[in-house]
């Protein structure tokens, strides 16, 4: 790539990789700090991976960034915070939860809302439901990203999705 290829790179990828990362560790700095180095690890790849870096598509090139953007993430909240995987709520009923948050996700005006509720969740909360409902990843690919089981996560994002409506309840939203 020359300087120029490299500057429209950044600006393309720049935006979106900040705010994925911002959405899990909540810190703009570590955020921006992130971004960098994932950007930096595709421009400037180990020995032999530059062959597999110009043959992948503009999707993989995100998925490719995405992928390691998120995992930067994760490691810099389990290096401040330990293991975020671990859970602190109690079990509960959980039944349908996920039905009914699909009725709450159709309405456009409660997204900067739902944004809102999530940023407060503690970790692992915020995180599995940012990765899931924000990013749109599934279950396996969250469970490959964080080393927690599939089963362990769906719970997780079962009790997500409970702090979730109860906190648009306390807005009167619900």
């Amino acid at each position: 790539m020359d300087r120029k290829e490299i500057i429209d790179f950044y600006n393309k990828h720049r935006v979106w990789l900040y705010n994925v990362s911002y959405r899990i560790t909540g810190d703009s700095m570590v955020s921006e700090e992130i971004m960098h180095d994932t950007l930096l690890a595709w421009l400037m790849p180990k020995s032999g991976s530059n062959v597999e870096a110009a043959s992948m598509s503009g999707y993989a090139v995100n998925g490719w960034l995405k992928r390691v953007c998120i995992n930067r993430s994760i490691d810099w909240l389990r290096r401040k915070r330990g293991d975020i995987f671990i859970s602190t709520m109690p079990e509960k009923d959980l039944h349908s939860v996920e039905d009914e948050m699909d009725d709450v996700m159709r309405l456009p005006e409660m997204v900067s809302l739902i944004k809102k509720s999530i940023s407060r969740m503690e970790a692992p909360y915020s995180i599995i439901m940012d990765l899931v409902l924000i990013e749109g990843l599934s279950y396996v690919e969250v469970s490959e990203i964080t080393g927690v089981k599939e089963t362990t996560l769906r719970s997780q994002y079962s009790r997500a999705v409970t702090m979730l409506k109860n906190d648009l309840k306390s807005y009167g939203r619900e």
